[in-house]
């Protein structure tokens, strides 16, 4: 199912929308010398010039130590002026205290917080080398960042080339509720920094959530990576329409979407043997809270319902090219991420095999209709399985780890042209 969110109203950054509290944490070790900094500095001049005054942004840097530019402060003309030239100031200095750095601009929005939800809040971490210094162990810094998301505070985090850790950067941003962003090179970087600007400016909806209302016996597997709430009874759910009484309720919990976003959300679907022309209706309800403030809304589509046919009814029937396609894509996307995995622990041929069998399976007469549209995704899968024969170079791994992230999570992806 497809979930589209209406235009914005209004521009970019116009009245109608919930203000923005954000953190810039910005890495200025001794790695980040030349233009990478320089980018990134413009970068945040840049994002920080397109804040209203009911805006609040922080800005941090680090190298083995932690500086506040700006604690959390509206965006007014006179401070956004204040703030560029600080940071046109700013010059590298040595190692990473990257979870130091972290922790001191989420700890500002999250004490900063207006009550109720009335601000969308977000830490912006960026860097292009390892913890070091101070807070280093992932298993800490991604437990703080599920604990700052309970308290309203998410987390985008942007690995910048080749020696960074994406294991932790992505945790953080699958922790902390926001976006992991690999940047190949350091001119890309006020690209990923405006369309991640970009989508915080324009969020229409917070919380969405697609609950699948199932009869007995029928199950739904969720092919994309979002959090999955499963086993609700249908009665816990007294207003899922269509659902079969005695049924369990399969709930995905897909986030904002932004002004004219559109997230694909796919099921794999399972059902017992029936007689043909059995009918298994289904409830489909999506809820979701309009940024500008309101009520909770909910969505639904009446009607849903699996039919029973024969086998040579299934045959005949004309698949559709595109679901196949999503699916075939997702697909992909959990081999990267397992190969990834294998890869990460050394067991480069596990990672090539993973790769070479889905690489395979797009041959399989069932994704025949969407051959054509596929074929560039199974040459990836090909060549990455190459690839990992002697192992992967550090961009590959961070690519393949990344290219998987977009298409799981239906991320947006600002360095296409790499």
């Amino acid at each position: 199912m497809t979930l589209r969110a209406p235009q914005a109203p209004q521009g970019l950054a116009g009245r109608g929308r919930k203000p923005l509290d954000l953190a810039f944490v910005l890495d200025r070790s001794g790695s980040m010398a030349g233009d990478k900094l320089r980018l990134v500095k413009e970068a945040v001049a840049f994002g920080i010039g397109q804040l209203a005054p009911e805006d609040r942004a922080a800005v941090i840097v680090y190298d083995h130590t932690v500086q506040t530019l700006a604690p959390l402060v509206p965006m007014t003309g006179p401070a956004q002026a204040s703030l560029t030239l600080a940071l046109g100031a700013v010059q590298e200095g040595g190692s990473t205290a990257l979870g130091e750095g972290w922790l001191t601009g989420c700890r500002m929005i999250a004490d900063g917080a207006a009550p109720g939800g009335r601000r969308l809040t977000r830490s912006l971490l960026l860097t292009d080398g390892l913890a070091n210094v101070g807070v280093t162990d992932p298993a800490e810094l991604t437990g703080h960042a599920v604990e700052l998301r309970r308290r309203g505070v998410t987390t985008s985090t942007f690995g910048v080339g080749a020696d960074f850790d994406e294991r932790l950067l992505n945790g953080l941003a699958e922790a902390g509720g926001g976006n992991f962003h690999f940047i190949e090179h350091g001119h890309q970087i006020p690209n990923f920094f405006a369309g991640e600007l970009g989508e915080l400016l324009t969020v229409v909806a917070e919380g969405a959530t697609v609950a699948l209302t199932l009869p007995p016996g029928v199950g739904a597997e969720p092919l994309n990576d979002y959090q999955v709430v499963r086993n609700y009874t249908a009665g816990a759910w007294p207003d899922l329409g269509g659902g079969a009484p005695g049924g369990t309720t399969v709930m995905v919990e897909v986030g904002s979407l932004s002004a004219g976003e559109e997230k694909i959300v796919l099921f794999e679907l399972t059902a017992p043997p029936a007689v043909p022309g059995t009918t298994l209706p289904l409830g489909v309800i999506v809820r979701y809270r309009p940024s500008a403030g309101g009520v909770e809304e909910t969505s639904d589509a009446p009607g849903m319902s699996l039919r029973v046919v024969s086998g040579a009814e299934a045959e005949a029937e004309e698949a559709d090219a595109g679901v196949i396609a999503i699916a075939g894509r997702l697909q992909a996307a959990r081999a990267k991420y397992e190969a990834w995995e294998h890869a990460q622990a050394g067991r480069h041929d596990a990672a090539r095999q993973v790769l070479a069998g889905a690489a395979q399976a797009f041959a399989a007469p069932a994704m025949a209709p969407a051959a054509a549209v596929l074929a560039a995704d199974a040459a990836e899968l090909q060549h990455l399985a190459e690839r990992a024969r002697d192992g992967w170079d550090s961009v590959t791994s961070k690519a393949a780890l990344y290219s998987s992230r977009v298409m799981r999570k239906n991320q947006r992806d600002y360095g296409k042209e790499r």
